[in-house]
Protein backbone atom coordinates (compact mmCIF):
# COMPACT_ATOMS: atom_id res chain seq x y z
CA UNK A 1 0.00 0.00 0.00
CA UNK A 2 1.54 3.34 -1.02
CA UNK A 3 1.48 6.49 1.07
CA UNK A 4 -1.38 8.27 -0.67
CA UNK A 5 -3.55 5.14 -0.52
CA UNK A 6 -2.83 5.09 3.22
CA UNK A 7 -4.08 8.68 3.42
CA UNK A 8 -7.26 7.87 1.51
CA UNK A 9 -7.98 4.88 3.76
CA UNK A 10 -7.36 6.88 6.92
CA UNK A 11 -9.71 9.63 5.70
CA UNK A 12 -12.45 7.09 5.01
CA UNK A 13 -12.10 5.58 8.50
CA UNK A 14 -11.61 8.74 10.59
CA UNK A 15 -12.98 11.52 8.38
CA UNK A 16 -10.09 13.80 9.21
CA UNK A 17 -7.54 15.76 7.17
CA UNK A 18 -5.55 17.13 10.13
CA UNK A 19 -1.77 16.81 10.23
CA UNK A 20 -0.05 17.59 13.53
CA UNK A 21 3.57 18.67 13.58
CA UNK A 22 5.70 16.98 16.24
CA UNK A 23 8.26 19.76 16.71
CA UNK A 24 9.12 19.66 20.41
CA UNK A 25 10.32 22.96 21.81
CA UNK A 26 11.06 22.08 25.40
CA UNK A 27 13.44 22.88 28.20
CA UNK A 28 15.90 20.05 28.78
CA UNK A 29 16.92 19.63 32.41
CA UNK A 30 20.61 19.01 33.12
CA UNK A 31 19.77 15.67 34.71
CA UNK A 32 17.93 12.86 33.01
CA UNK A 33 17.84 11.55 29.46
CA UNK A 34 17.26 14.07 26.66
CA UNK A 35 15.83 11.30 24.48
CA UNK A 36 13.36 10.24 27.16
CA UNK A 37 12.28 13.83 27.87
CA UNK A 38 11.52 14.51 24.20
CA UNK A 39 9.83 11.13 23.72
CA UNK A 40 7.62 11.60 26.79
CA UNK A 41 6.56 15.01 25.44
CA UNK A 42 5.66 13.52 22.04
CA UNK A 43 4.02 10.44 23.56
CA UNK A 44 1.56 12.59 25.50
CA UNK A 45 0.61 14.53 22.36
CA UNK A 46 0.17 11.38 20.26
CA UNK A 47 -1.96 9.65 22.89
CA UNK A 48 -4.28 12.66 23.16
CA UNK A 49 -4.53 13.56 19.45
CA UNK A 50 -4.34 10.28 17.48
CA UNK A 51 -8.12 10.01 17.19
CA UNK A 52 -8.31 13.28 15.22
CA UNK A 53 -5.12 12.95 13.20
CA UNK A 54 -4.69 11.98 9.57
CA UNK A 55 -0.89 11.97 9.84
CA UNK A 56 2.00 13.28 11.95
CA UNK A 57 4.84 15.44 10.67
CA UNK A 58 8.01 15.58 12.80
CA UNK A 59 10.53 18.18 11.63
CA UNK A 60 13.92 16.49 11.83
CA UNK A 61 15.71 19.71 12.85
CA UNK A 62 14.02 19.67 16.26
CA UNK A 63 15.70 16.31 16.93
CA UNK A 64 19.05 16.80 15.20
CA UNK A 65 19.77 19.82 17.41
CA UNK A 66 20.24 17.41 20.34
CA UNK A 67 22.62 15.11 18.49
CA UNK A 68 22.40 11.36 18.99
CA UNK A 69 19.97 11.76 21.91
CA UNK A 70 17.60 13.73 19.69
CA UNK A 71 17.82 11.11 16.94
CA UNK A 72 17.06 8.40 19.49
CA UNK A 73 14.01 10.41 20.59
CA UNK A 74 12.84 10.62 16.98
CA UNK A 75 13.31 6.88 16.50
CA UNK A 76 11.31 6.11 19.66
CA UNK A 77 8.58 8.55 18.57
CA UNK A 78 8.27 7.03 15.10
CA UNK A 79 8.02 3.55 16.61
CA UNK A 80 5.30 4.69 19.03
CA UNK A 81 3.04 6.28 16.40
CA UNK A 82 0.23 3.78 15.58
CA UNK A 83 0.92 1.86 12.38
CA UNK A 84 -2.33 3.02 10.75
CA UNK A 85 -1.29 6.70 11.02
CA UNK A 86 1.12 7.75 8.25
CA UNK A 87 4.21 9.83 9.04
CA UNK A 88 5.69 12.64 6.93
CA UNK A 89 9.31 13.35 7.90
CA UNK A 90 9.86 17.05 7.34
CA UNK A 91 13.51 16.94 6.25
CA UNK A 92 13.55 19.19 3.14
CA UNK A 93 16.36 17.10 1.62
CA UNK A 94 18.06 18.03 -1.65
CA UNK A 95 21.12 16.63 -3.40
CA UNK A 96 22.08 14.47 -6.37
CA UNK A 97 23.63 11.11 -7.14
CA UNK A 98 24.77 8.86 -4.32
CA UNK A 99 24.16 11.60 -1.75
CA UNK A 100 20.48 11.77 -2.66
CA UNK A 101 20.28 7.97 -2.55
CA UNK A 102 21.82 8.03 0.92
CA UNK A 103 19.31 10.63 2.10
CA UNK A 104 16.45 8.51 0.72
CA UNK A 105 17.80 5.40 2.45
CA UNK A 106 18.03 7.33 5.72
CA UNK A 107 14.48 8.69 5.54
CA UNK A 108 12.72 5.61 4.21
CA UNK A 109 15.10 2.79 5.14
CA UNK A 110 16.32 3.78 8.60
CA UNK A 111 13.57 6.02 9.95
CA UNK A 112 10.88 4.17 7.95
CA UNK A 113 8.92 7.36 7.30
CA UNK A 114 5.98 7.08 4.90
CA UNK A 115 6.70 10.38 3.15
CA UNK A 116 9.23 13.20 3.11
CA UNK A 117 9.49 16.89 2.20
CA UNK A 118 12.04 17.70 -0.51
CA UNK A 119 13.64 20.87 -1.88
CA UNK A 120 13.33 20.60 -5.69
CA UNK A 121 15.84 23.38 -6.47
CA UNK A 122 18.38 20.94 -7.94
CA UNK A 123 15.88 19.45 -10.38
CA UNK A 124 14.52 16.00 -11.18
CA UNK A 125 17.67 14.02 -10.40
CA UNK A 126 17.56 15.25 -6.79
CA UNK A 127 14.02 13.85 -6.45
CA UNK A 128 14.29 10.56 -8.35
CA UNK A 129 16.16 8.56 -5.66
CA UNK A 130 13.20 9.16 -3.34
CA UNK A 131 10.67 8.26 -6.04
CA UNK A 132 12.46 4.93 -6.47
CA UNK A 133 10.92 3.91 -3.15
CA UNK A 134 7.62 3.10 -4.85
CA UNK A 135 5.42 2.86 -1.76
CA UNK A 136 6.55 6.19 -0.32
CA UNK A 137 5.37 9.78 -0.83
CA UNK A 138 7.27 12.97 -1.63
CA UNK A 139 6.17 16.58 -1.04
CA UNK A 140 8.11 19.18 -3.05
CA UNK A 141 8.54 22.63 -1.52
CA UNK A 142 6.42 24.86 -3.73
CA UNK A 143 5.07 27.94 -1.92
CA UNK A 144 6.35 27.99 1.65
CA UNK A 145 4.70 29.78 4.58
CA UNK A 146 7.50 32.20 5.53
CA UNK A 147 7.07 35.90 4.58
CA UNK A 148 10.37 36.09 2.67
CA UNK A 149 9.48 33.16 0.38
CA UNK A 150 8.14 35.52 -2.29
CA UNK A 151 11.67 36.78 -3.03
CA UNK A 152 12.37 33.58 -4.95
CA UNK A 153 9.11 31.66 -5.27
CA UNK A 154 7.25 34.55 -6.94
CA UNK A 155 9.93 35.11 -9.59
CA UNK A 156 8.50 35.05 -13.11
CA UNK A 157 10.05 32.23 -15.13
CA UNK A 158 10.22 31.09 -18.76
CA UNK A 159 11.91 27.91 -20.01
CA UNK A 160 11.65 28.87 -23.68
CA UNK A 161 11.57 32.18 -25.49
CA UNK A 162 8.03 33.27 -26.25
CA UNK A 163 6.45 31.35 -23.37
CA UNK A 164 4.00 33.13 -21.12
CA UNK A 165 5.91 33.84 -17.88
CA UNK A 166 4.67 32.11 -14.74
CA UNK A 167 5.66 32.28 -11.10
CA UNK A 168 8.34 29.83 -10.03
CA UNK A 169 6.12 28.09 -7.49
CA UNK A 170 3.55 27.35 -10.21
CA UNK A 171 6.28 25.73 -12.32
CA UNK A 172 7.29 23.58 -9.32
CA UNK A 173 3.65 22.50 -8.88
CA UNK A 174 3.51 21.43 -12.51
CA UNK A 175 6.81 19.57 -12.14
CA UNK A 176 5.45 17.62 -9.17
CA UNK A 177 2.36 16.66 -11.12
CA UNK A 178 4.46 15.62 -14.13
CA UNK A 179 6.63 13.36 -11.96
CA UNK A 180 3.66 11.17 -11.17
CA UNK A 181 1.05 10.37 -8.51
CA UNK A 182 3.64 9.62 -5.80
CA UNK A 183 4.26 13.35 -5.48
CA UNK A 184 2.59 16.09 -3.51
CA UNK A 185 3.57 19.71 -2.94
CA UNK A 186 3.99 22.05 0.01
CA UNK A 187 1.84 25.18 -0.33
CA UNK A 188 1.42 27.70 2.47
CA UNK A 189 -1.86 27.35 4.32
CA UNK A 190 -1.61 31.03 5.21
CA UNK A 191 -1.65 32.09 1.53
CA UNK A 192 -5.16 31.45 0.12
CA UNK A 193 -4.29 33.05 -3.23
CA UNK A 194 -1.39 30.64 -3.84
CA UNK A 195 -3.54 27.68 -2.80
CA UNK A 196 -6.19 28.73 -5.33
CA UNK A 197 -3.59 29.25 -8.05
CA UNK A 198 -1.98 25.85 -7.51
CA UNK A 199 -5.29 24.01 -7.31
CA UNK A 200 -6.37 25.67 -10.58
CA UNK A 201 -3.37 24.28 -12.51
CA UNK A 202 -3.06 20.98 -10.59
CA UNK A 203 -6.62 19.81 -9.78
CA UNK A 204 -5.57 16.38 -8.46
CA UNK A 205 -2.26 16.89 -6.64
CA UNK A 206 -2.00 16.41 -2.87
CA UNK A 207 -1.12 19.62 -0.99
CA UNK A 208 0.65 19.73 2.38
CA UNK A 209 -0.42 23.08 3.84
CA UNK A 210 1.65 24.39 6.80
CA UNK A 211 1.19 27.84 8.30
CA UNK A 212 -2.16 27.18 10.02
CA UNK A 213 -2.67 28.74 13.43
CA UNK A 214 0.43 30.48 14.78
CA UNK A 215 1.50 31.69 11.31
CA UNK A 216 -1.88 33.23 10.56
CA UNK A 217 -3.49 30.65 8.28
CA UNK A 218 -7.03 29.42 8.90
CA UNK A 219 -8.53 25.98 8.34
CA UNK A 220 -11.42 27.52 6.43
CA UNK A 221 -9.19 29.31 3.91
CA UNK A 222 -6.95 26.28 3.45
CA UNK A 223 -9.83 23.86 2.85
CA UNK A 224 -11.96 26.12 0.66
CA UNK A 225 -9.06 27.15 -1.55
CA UNK A 226 -6.92 24.03 -1.49
CA UNK A 227 -9.15 20.96 -1.21
CA UNK A 228 -10.06 18.98 -4.31
CA UNK A 229 -13.66 18.71 -5.51
CA UNK A 230 -13.96 15.43 -3.58
CA UNK A 231 -13.04 17.21 -0.33
CA UNK A 232 -9.63 15.54 -0.14
CA UNK A 233 -6.23 16.39 -1.60
CA UNK A 234 -5.14 18.78 1.15
CA UNK A 235 -3.38 18.17 4.47
CA UNK A 236 -3.60 21.25 6.72
CA UNK A 237 -0.71 21.27 9.21
CA UNK A 238 -1.04 22.66 12.73
CA UNK A 239 1.91 22.64 15.10
CA UNK A 240 2.22 25.12 17.97
CA UNK A 241 -1.50 25.78 18.45
CA UNK A 242 -1.92 22.09 19.31
CA UNK A 243 1.32 20.80 20.82
CA UNK A 244 1.81 23.86 23.07
CA UNK A 245 -1.81 23.92 24.25
CA UNK A 246 -2.60 22.86 27.81
CA UNK A 247 -5.02 20.28 26.36
CA UNK A 248 -3.65 19.08 22.97
CA UNK A 249 -6.47 16.57 22.53
CA UNK A 250 -9.18 19.18 22.94
CA UNK A 251 -7.42 21.58 20.59
CA UNK A 252 -6.92 18.84 17.97
CA UNK A 253 -10.64 18.05 18.19
CA UNK A 254 -11.45 21.74 17.61
CA UNK A 255 -9.32 21.80 14.46
CA UNK A 256 -10.85 18.49 13.31
CA UNK A 257 -14.33 19.97 13.71
CA UNK A 258 -13.25 23.16 11.94
CA UNK A 259 -12.16 21.02 8.97
CA UNK A 260 -15.62 19.43 8.86
CA UNK A 261 -17.30 22.85 8.86
CA UNK A 262 -14.97 24.11 6.14
CA UNK A 263 -15.78 21.09 3.95
CA UNK A 264 -19.51 21.79 4.43
CA UNK A 265 -18.88 25.40 3.53
CA UNK A 266 -17.09 24.31 0.37
CA UNK A 267 -20.09 22.14 -0.58
CA UNK A 268 -22.43 25.11 -0.06
CA UNK A 269 -20.29 27.18 -2.42
CA UNK A 270 -20.67 24.55 -5.12
CA UNK A 271 -24.43 24.06 -4.64
CA UNK A 272 -25.28 27.76 -4.28
CA UNK A 273 -23.59 28.78 -7.50
CA UNK A 274 -21.64 31.38 -5.52
CA UNK A 275 -18.01 31.48 -6.53
CA UNK A 276 -15.28 30.88 -3.96
CA UNK A 277 -14.22 34.47 -4.47
CA UNK A 278 -17.71 35.79 -3.68
CA UNK A 279 -18.05 33.63 -0.58
CA UNK A 280 -14.58 34.59 0.61
CA UNK A 281 -15.48 38.26 0.29
CA UNK A 282 -18.73 37.76 2.19
CA UNK A 283 -16.96 35.93 5.03
CA UNK A 284 -14.25 38.58 5.24
CA UNK A 285 -16.83 41.37 5.43
CA UNK A 286 -18.59 39.46 8.20
CA UNK A 287 -15.35 39.20 10.17
CA UNK A 288 -14.63 42.91 9.65
CA UNK A 289 -18.04 43.71 11.13
CA UNK A 290 -17.57 41.29 14.04
CA UNK A 291 -14.21 42.90 14.83
CA UNK A 292 -15.89 46.30 15.24
CA UNK A 293 -14.47 47.89 12.08
CA UNK A 294 -17.99 48.89 10.94
CA UNK A 295 -20.39 50.36 13.48
CA UNK A 296 -23.93 51.67 13.31
CA UNK A 297 -24.97 54.64 15.50
CA UNK A 298 -24.35 58.37 15.52
CA UNK A 299 -20.79 59.52 14.90
CA UNK A 300 -19.16 62.90 14.35
CA UNK A 301 -16.88 62.88 11.31
CA UNK A 302 -13.72 64.93 10.82
CA UNK A 303 -15.77 67.34 8.69
CA UNK A 304 -18.16 67.91 11.61
CA UNK A 305 -21.02 66.08 9.88
CA UNK A 306 -23.02 63.47 11.78
CA UNK A 307 -22.89 60.00 10.25
CA UNK A 308 -25.18 57.01 11.02
CA UNK A 309 -22.24 54.63 10.60
CA UNK A 310 -18.50 54.62 11.21
CA UNK A 311 -15.65 52.71 9.55
CA UNK A 312 -12.47 52.12 11.54
CA UNK A 313 -10.02 49.74 9.85
CA UNK A 314 -7.29 50.84 12.27
CA UNK A 315 -8.71 48.20 14.61
CA UNK A 316 -7.19 45.54 12.34
CA UNK A 317 -3.83 45.95 14.08
CA UNK A 318 -5.30 44.14 17.11
CA UNK A 319 -6.02 40.97 15.09
CA UNK A 320 -2.96 39.80 13.09
CA UNK A 321 -4.90 36.98 11.43
CA UNK A 322 -7.66 39.29 10.21
CA UNK A 323 -5.08 41.87 9.13
CA UNK A 324 -3.39 39.16 7.08
CA UNK A 325 -6.68 38.22 5.41
CA UNK A 326 -7.42 41.85 4.57
CA UNK A 327 -3.93 42.09 3.07
CA UNK A 328 -4.80 39.05 0.91
CA UNK A 329 -7.81 40.97 -0.38
CA UNK A 330 -5.59 43.89 -1.36
CA UNK A 331 -3.15 41.48 -3.03
CA UNK A 332 -5.95 40.26 -5.31
CA UNK A 333 -6.48 43.80 -6.54
CA UNK A 334 -2.77 44.52 -6.84
CA UNK A 335 -1.93 41.35 -8.82
CA UNK A 336 -2.69 42.72 -12.33
CA UNK A 337 -1.21 46.19 -11.68
CA UNK A 338 2.27 47.24 -12.75
CA UNK A 339 4.28 49.11 -10.10
CA UNK A 340 7.63 49.16 -8.29
CA UNK A 341 6.54 50.13 -4.77
CA UNK A 342 3.51 50.38 -2.53
CA UNK A 343 2.79 53.89 -1.21
CA UNK A 344 0.60 53.74 1.91
CA UNK A 345 -1.32 56.83 3.01
CA UNK A 346 -0.78 57.42 6.74
CA UNK A 347 -2.01 56.58 9.24
CA UNK A 348 -4.69 53.92 8.82
CA UNK A 349 -3.23 52.20 5.76
CA UNK A 350 0.39 51.91 6.97
CA UNK A 351 -0.19 48.63 8.90
CA UNK A 352 -2.16 47.22 5.96
CA UNK A 353 0.54 48.34 3.53
CA UNK A 354 3.17 46.63 5.66
CA UNK A 355 1.14 43.39 5.73
CA UNK A 356 0.74 43.55 1.95
CA UNK A 357 4.46 43.99 1.37
CA UNK A 358 5.34 41.14 3.72
CA UNK A 359 3.24 38.92 1.46
CA UNK A 360 4.39 40.23 -1.91
CA UNK A 361 8.02 40.95 -1.03
CA UNK A 362 7.70 44.43 -2.56
CA UNK A 363 9.03 47.59 -0.87
CA UNK A 364 6.83 50.23 0.75
CA UNK A 365 7.05 53.99 1.18
CA UNK A 366 4.65 56.53 2.62
CA UNK A 367 4.30 60.30 2.16
CA UNK A 368 4.65 62.44 5.27
CA UNK A 369 1.38 64.36 5.60
CA UNK A 370 1.88 67.14 6.37
CA UNK A 371 5.55 67.25 5.41
CA UNK A 372 7.61 67.54 8.61
CA UNK A 373 10.41 70.07 8.92
CA UNK A 374 12.11 68.37 11.87
CA UNK A 375 14.44 65.39 11.59
CA UNK A 376 15.52 64.66 8.03
CA UNK A 377 12.71 66.76 6.62
CA UNK A 378 12.17 64.12 3.93
CA UNK A 379 8.74 64.36 2.25
CA UNK A 380 8.60 60.56 1.89
CA UNK A 381 9.72 57.85 4.30
CA UNK A 382 11.43 54.89 2.64
CA UNK A 383 13.70 54.43 -0.36
CA UNK A 384 12.56 55.28 -3.88
CA UNK A 385 13.87 56.50 -7.24
CA UNK A 386 12.41 59.31 -9.29
CA UNK A 387 10.48 57.98 -12.27
CA UNK A 388 9.28 54.81 -10.52
CA UNK A 389 5.62 53.85 -10.66
CA UNK A 390 4.03 53.44 -7.23
CA UNK A 391 0.57 52.21 -6.34
CA UNK A 392 -1.29 54.21 -3.70
CA UNK A 393 -2.94 52.21 -0.90
CA UNK A 394 -5.52 53.45 1.61
CA UNK A 395 -8.25 51.98 3.80
CA UNK A 396 -11.27 53.63 2.16
CA UNK A 397 -12.35 56.47 -0.08
CA UNK A 398 -15.19 58.95 0.19
CA UNK A 399 -13.91 61.80 -1.96
CA UNK A 400 -11.03 62.02 -4.41
CA UNK A 401 -9.81 65.31 -2.98
CA UNK A 402 -9.02 63.49 0.26
CA UNK A 403 -6.15 61.74 -1.57
CA UNK A 404 -4.90 64.89 -3.29
CA UNK A 405 -2.34 65.73 -0.62
CA UNK A 406 -0.67 62.32 -0.87
CA UNK A 407 -0.66 62.54 -4.67
CA UNK A 408 0.91 65.99 -4.51
CA UNK A 409 3.76 64.81 -2.24
CA UNK A 410 4.50 61.72 -4.34
CA UNK A 411 4.33 63.46 -7.69
CA UNK A 412 6.48 66.33 -6.45
CA UNK A 413 9.21 63.71 -5.96
CA UNK A 414 8.80 62.62 -9.63
CA UNK A 415 6.99 59.37 -8.75
CA UNK A 416 4.32 58.09 -11.13
CA UNK A 417 0.93 57.32 -9.55
CA UNK A 418 -1.76 55.77 -11.75
CA UNK A 419 -3.74 53.57 -9.33
CA UNK A 420 -5.29 53.73 -5.88
CA UNK A 421 -6.29 50.52 -4.08
CA UNK A 422 -8.69 50.68 -1.13
CA UNK A 423 -10.64 48.15 0.90
CA UNK A 424 -13.93 50.08 1.01
CA UNK A 425 -15.46 52.42 -1.56
CA UNK A 426 -17.87 54.64 0.33
CA UNK A 427 -19.72 56.01 -2.73
CA UNK A 428 -19.24 56.92 -6.40
CA UNK A 429 -17.95 60.44 -5.79
CA UNK A 430 -14.38 59.39 -5.01
CA UNK A 431 -14.02 57.32 -8.18
CA UNK A 432 -15.18 60.20 -10.38
CA UNK A 433 -12.96 62.77 -8.67
CA UNK A 434 -9.89 60.54 -8.89
CA UNK A 435 -10.28 60.42 -12.66
CA UNK A 436 -9.58 64.17 -12.68
CA UNK A 437 -6.21 63.39 -11.08
CA UNK A 438 -5.45 60.69 -13.66
CA UNK A 439 -5.85 57.91 -11.06
CA UNK A 440 -7.89 54.70 -11.42
CA UNK A 441 -9.67 53.40 -8.31
CA UNK A 442 -9.65 49.69 -7.37
CA UNK A 443 -11.91 48.81 -4.40
CA UNK A 444 -12.38 45.43 -2.76
CA UNK A 445 -15.90 46.12 -1.49
CA UNK A 446 -18.53 48.84 -1.13
CA UNK A 447 -20.75 50.19 1.63
CA UNK A 448 -23.71 48.56 -0.10
CA UNK A 449 -22.10 45.10 0.06
CA UNK A 450 -21.25 45.62 3.72
CA UNK A 451 -24.85 46.63 4.48
CA UNK A 452 -26.17 43.50 2.75
CA UNK A 453 -24.00 41.29 4.97
CA UNK A 454 -24.89 43.35 8.06
CA UNK A 455 -28.58 42.86 7.31
CA UNK A 456 -28.12 39.08 6.98
CA UNK A 457 -26.38 39.15 10.38
CA UNK A 458 -29.37 41.05 11.86
CA UNK A 459 -26.92 43.78 12.77
CA UNK A 460 -29.04 46.71 11.56
CA UNK A 461 -32.70 47.71 11.92
CA UNK A 462 -34.89 48.95 9.06
CA UNK A 463 -34.80 52.45 10.54
CA UNK A 464 -30.99 52.39 10.75
CA UNK A 465 -30.75 51.08 7.21
CA UNK A 466 -32.97 53.92 5.96
CA UNK A 467 -30.86 56.49 7.81
CA UNK A 468 -27.66 55.09 6.26
CA UNK A 469 -29.11 55.02 2.75
CA UNK A 470 -30.45 58.59 3.15
CA UNK A 471 -27.02 59.72 4.36
CA UNK A 472 -25.26 58.07 1.42
CA UNK A 473 -27.72 59.62 -1.04
CA UNK A 474 -27.07 63.06 0.42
Amino acid sequence: MNFFTQLENRIEVKGTLLCIGLDPSITIESSGSIADTIFDYNKKIIEQTAEYTLCYKPNIAFYEQYGSEGIRALEKTLTFIPEEIPVILDAKRSDIGNTAKAYAKSVFGHFKADAVTLNPYMGRESIQPFLDWNDKGCFLLCRTSNPGAAEIQFLQTMRHKGETPEKLYIRVAKLAEALGPANGIVVAGNDPESLRSVRAVCPDVWILAPGIGAQGGTISDAIINGAREDGKGIIPVVVRHIIEDADPGKKAKEYHEAIGKALEEKKKIKSSGMSQKQLRKKNLIKRIIQHGCFKVGTFTLKSGDLSPFYIDLRRLISDPVLLSEVADAYCELLAPLVYSRVAAIPVASVPVGTAICLKTGEPMIYPRIPVKKHGSGAPIDGEYTAGETVVLVDDLISAGVSKAEALEVLRAEKLVVKDLVVFIERGTRGRKELEQYGVTLHAYTTIQEILEVLKEMNGVTEAEMKAINDFLTQ
